[in-house]
This record gives structure tokens, sequence and C-alpha cells, in this order.
């Protein structure tokens, strides 16, 4: 078994600027443990071609989290909200792999076979994430409406271990987005809300020729639900 200790510092500041524009900035930290499973070293064969193993020395993970906020509102009721906020994770919980070269013993009865994957969580660090978001919301009175638009970024490096070698998994995501709230009367009130369309972008880079197939590029996209993915090999 094991036990954690932490201390969690947190901080939320809210400053009025005028009648209709504010700043709030808020920071927190918050942990994760790693959860049974990833404790235990037992040996998951269930399939011969990816082996997954626990690691009991796992620390848990340590998230550091701030955020600022602008809010610019008017009394005619237009609202705009410009929001930047950042994640930095320590000893972030990720993956090892690795491909075996020859028939490894990883335990008795238990054999790593030539080709097969052996999989384990370790702490690692060099995980963040960047977050980005506008929008803008006014009244519409042709239909006793709110429209809120926004559009969002979210921009993540996720390391991971690939045959002893750490690689850097870089994701940046587009979602703009139209929110409609009603409140007709006190009987009928309705919210709607539709992504228009999301980008998502992937890129792999690891520093070793071994590892060429990870060096490749992927965009997806989705358009009301239909996913469209191209690879760009480098």
């Amino acid at each position: 078994s094991r036990s954690y200790f932490s201390v969690l510092p947190s901080l939320m500041f809210h400053y009025v600027l005028d009648q209709t524009n504010s700043l709030q900035f808020r920071y927190r930290s918050i942990t994760s443990s790693p959860s049974i499973t990833d404790l235990q070293s037992v040996v998951n064969n269930s399939n011969p071609l990816f082996l997954f193993a626990g690691n009991p020395y796992l620390d848990q993970e340590l998230s550091h989290i701030a955020n600022l906020r602008y809010i610019h509102t008017t009394k005619s009721g237009h609202t705009f909200i410009a929001m930047l906020g950042a994640t930095y994770k320590q000893k972030y919980i990720g993956d090892s792999t690795f491909v075996a070269n020859e028939n490894i013993e990883l335990m008795p009865s238990v054999t790593l076979n030539k080709g097969a994957q052996f999989t384990r969580p370790i702490n690692l660090n060099g995980y963040y994430s960047l977050q980005s978001m506008l929008t803008y919301g006014f009244p519409l009175d042709l239909i006793r409406s709110n429209i809120n638009v926004s559009v969002a970024a979210n921009y993540t490096n996720t390391p991971t271990v690939f045959n002893g070698v750490t690689s850097d998994t870089r994701e940046l995501n587009l979602i703009p987005k139209i929110i409609i709230g009603s409140n007709i009367n006190k009987n009928i009130d309705f919210t709607t809300s539709s992504t228009i369309y999301s980008v998502h972008l992937m890129k792999r880079q690891a520093t070793i020729t071994s590892l060429i197939p990870l060096l490749s590029n992927w965009v997806v996209c989705s358009f009301g639900g239909l996913l469209c993915a191209v690879r760009l090999t480098m």
C-alpha cells in the first residue's frame, strides 16, 4: 500500500476596473493518485501481443492550474469575456512502452514474445496545456433570447516513453461554439448549443531513427459528427 501527503495552495482574486470591466485570477493545485491497477506489479498477459503491468513505485500527480479572465458587460446586455489558462503537471503518470526484439522472460511463466509490447506506467515531467477562449454574448429581442458565440483553443504537450526514449505528443484543438438561451416567459424557456466544427491537430516527435513511424502528423476534423483523419508523413 502507498500513502501520500500534499500541501495544496490556492489563490483567487477579483479586481473591478470600473462599472463595466473586471479581472478575475485563480490558481489552484490538485493531486491525482495512481489507481490500484497502476500500482499492481502483476503482469496482465491476457493479450500476448500487448502485456501490461503496474508500478508500485508511482508517485501521485501534482497539477498546477491557473487562469485569468477579463469580463466586459454593458447595460444593454452585451458581454465580452476573454480567458487565458495554463496547467502544468509534476510527476505526470504516463506510459512507458517497450517492444521486444527477442523473447524475454518477465517473470516465471510469463514471457514477452519477440515483437510484442510491454507497457507500464511511470512518472514523467513535461506535461503542460494552454487554454484560451473568447466569448461574445448579446440579446436578440426578436426571439427573446441571448446569443453567445465563442471560440476556444487548447494546446497540450504529453510526454511518453517508447523503447527507453522520451517523446512528446503535441495536440491543438480549435472549437467554435454557439449557445442560444431563452426565457420567453415563466413557463417556457430553453437552451441549445452547437459546435460548428472542431479541428484537432496532433504531432508526435521522437529523437532516434528507430522511432520514425512515430514522426507523423495527423490532422483530424469533425463536421457535424463526421470525422475525417489525414496522415501527413514526414
